[in-house]
């Protein structure tokens, strides 16, 4: 009677209906061409890939300048393989010193990765070398640097050879005063860890440095073009590579991303919280034959509900976006079932100024013309 009742017709039928169901909620989940990922905690402003536990490592926090008792610093990762979020045991002291920009250490160093900190409430930032395991975060040299930093400092990168360099998005003491002056920023370099890093050229509010070929490429917010920083750390303009901001930088093979905001009014209203969405870009940058050109420009539509985009990681024929204040990874697939071809950019309110720039190019110098494409619900 028991066996009877357990394989009775309407007992099969049910449990195949229920497989099929959780079947169907599994394959659309792997097939799902974008989405937003939810973290534990705000501001995903940065991050690395760690390739050892196929995972991104996201220093983040929340950031509150009237109310600093608020305020805190955290470490999450990504997994990349099914997505899940965790949140790193950390130091107590990593809670009040919020880090931005994260890189990897040279490999002769006693701590695996960098990052700057700032402690809000103080203008004051430091660049610390951490440990970060499986399961947590341990600072292991609070000044790696030495020498008194703002807390506008933004980004830092380490170049075999020529030593670590930071970027200060702008010299005004607060950033309201920033923008006003168009941020006017700075770059520093330090020759070796343990020494003070001198300033050695100004931007307009120079934001993260990228390392392709053994060049040093220079982003920033208010900087037209992206910029190349040579031997003799002066910065050149590649006057064929026009951007509308410039942020973080990533390196995947032969080509540089990275992303940036056009609209102002936007960008403003965004920080100052009186706007949870801003249009932004991701530039693809390709080096082929020794000539660098932009290949494509993505424009995230603010439809997609995602912040202000700082940086694009491409992993495994995906891109992994962070943002300046949210607290969601946008995470969405390179191809045809995420992006579709803007079709005459110059009518797209957000593409047709950085459109016009570079059909200018193409029409006085023959400069082949980016792909634009959207990523649009």
């Amino acid at each position: 009677m028991k066996s009877v009742l357990l394989f009775s017709p309407s007992k099969v039928a049910a449990t195949l209906i229920l497989l099929f169901f959780n079947f169907q909620s599994i394959s659309q989940d792997e097939n799902q061409s974008w989405k937003l990922i939810k973290l534990e905690h705000q501001g995903p402003e940065d991050f690395i890939y760690d390739s050892i536990n196929n995972r991104l490592i996201i220093p983040s926090g929340k950031r509150d300048s009237k109310h600093p008792e608020n305020s805190y610093g955290a470490f999450q990762t990504l997994n990349l393989e099914d997505h899940s979020v965790k949140t790193l045991e950390q130091d107590p002291e990593l809670k009040e010193w919020i880090s931005l920009g994260i890189k990897a250490a040279p490999f002769d160093t006693t701590f695996q990765y960098m990052t700057n900190a700032s402690k809000v409430g103080d203008n004051v930032s430091r660049i610390q070398g951490l440990s970060i395991d499986e399961n947590s975060v341990k600072v292991v040299s609070r000044n790696i640097v030495n020498g008194d930093l703002p807390s506008s400092i933004n980004n830092l990168r380490w170049v075999e050879g020529n030593g670590l360099y930071i970027t200060n998005l702008y010299k005004a003491k607060s950033m309201y005063a920033g923008f006003i002056s168009n941020l006017k920023g700075e770059v520093y370099r330090a020759e070796n860890f343990g020494e003070e890093a001198k300033v050695i050229l100004n931007a307009h509010g120079p934001n993260s440095l990228g390392v392709l070929d053994s060049t040093l490429y220079l982003t920033g917010s208010r900087e037209r073009f992206l910029m190349k920083i040579n031997e003799e750390d002066k910065a050149k303009k590649i006057k064929t590579i026009p951007l509308v901001g410039g942020d973080n930088v990533t390196i995947d093979g032969n080509k540089l991303y990275t992303t940036g905001s056009p609209k102002v009014l936007e960008v403003v209203k965004y920080m100052s919280e009186k706007r949870e969405t801003v249009g932004s870009f991701i530039y693809e940058i390709t080096k082929e034959n020794g000539t660098l050109r932009c290949s494509r420009i993505i424009l995230v539509d603010p439809s997609t509900m995602m912040g202000m985009v700082s940086v694009a990681y491409k992993h495994q024929g995906a891109f992994y976006c962070g943002q300046v204040r949210g607290s969601e990874i946008l995470y969405f697939k390179d191809d045809v079932s995420s992006l579709r071809e803007i079709s005459d950019p110059k009518k797209n309110s957000y593409m047709k100024k950085i459109y016009k720039r570079y059909k200018r190019l193409n029409r006085k110098e023959g400069l082949i013309l980016p792909e634009f494409l959207i990523l649009k619900p």
